[in-house]
């Protein structure tokens, strides 16, 4: 995969480091060949959310030994480029982290460029999962009360409620009268709720009906339903 990549370079703070990368540890002789090094690479975990930390860390080897004071890259795979986002100096066995932020799924490994004594090496791949927010809704509850419990053929019964979440009425809400017939719901009115919740419609059936409220909710409050009430209609 590796010569399938190029790589580009971001950061001011990335080239001011590369300084090193270029200079060497002091006092290094040009040895040929150059020694075979190795590079691994770790996350602090699988998964974050977006703008959640996560760490990654290596430690650059030379036969079981750690290498201290060589500059490790960070490379972001990007398609078919390795970005260098990060750099760092190793600390004296080796060792370096790097602490990514990404808002979305990112893969990472780290890269030594190497230099006269040392051969260039790199790590394996990690992969930072960004996992989306579960949007967590309010919930809502809605009452129903009729003003009648029967009615003559054509004349009017009032069927209100009120929409609440955690005890306090929710307004500018839409809520829909549902008549049940059979086993379906049919909405036949809408109406808007009021500051504190409050909703009412008027109906007129010709034979006995049931009907519940329903609101559909919304991405900040939970849908919910009434119960039922039956609006009798005697003769």
């Amino acid at each position: 995969m590796r010569k399938s990549l190029t790589r580009t370079v971001s950061g001011a703070a990335v080239a001011a480091v590369a300084v090193l990368a270029l200079a060497g540890p002091a006092n290094a002789a040009p040895v040929s060949p150059r020694v075979h090094t190795t590079l691994s690479i770790v996350q602090s975990r699988n998964h974050i959310k977006a703008g959640q930390a996560d760490v990654i860390s290596g430690r650059l080897a030379s036969r079981g030994i750690g290498l201290g004071q060589h500059v490790v890259y960070l490379d972001r795979i990007a398609g078919k480029s390795l970005v260098a986002v990060q750099a760092k100096v190793t600390g004296p066995h080796g060792g370096v982290s790097f602490t990514v932020r990404p808002h979305v799924t990112a893969r990472y490994e780290l890269v030594y460029r190497g230099n006269a004594t040392f051969e260039p090496t790199h790590s394996g791949i990690v992969t930072v999962r960004v996992i989306a927010p579960v949007p967590t809704r309010a919930h809502t509850t809605l009452s129903i009360v009729q003003s009648r419990n029967h009615i003559k053929a054509g004349q009017a019964d009032v069927i209100s409620g009120r929409l609440a979440s955690h005890g306090i009425g929710l307004g500018k809400h839409v809520v829909f009268l549902d008549r049940i017939v059979g086993s379906l719901l049919v909405a036949v009115q809408a109406e808007v709720t009021g500051p504190h919740g409050g909703v009412s419609f008027t109906v007129r059936p010709g034979v006995t009906a049931r009907y519940e409220l329903v609101y559909r909710g919304n991405a900040a409050f939970d849908p919910t339903h009434s119960g039922i009430v039956t609006v009798r209609v005697i003769k």
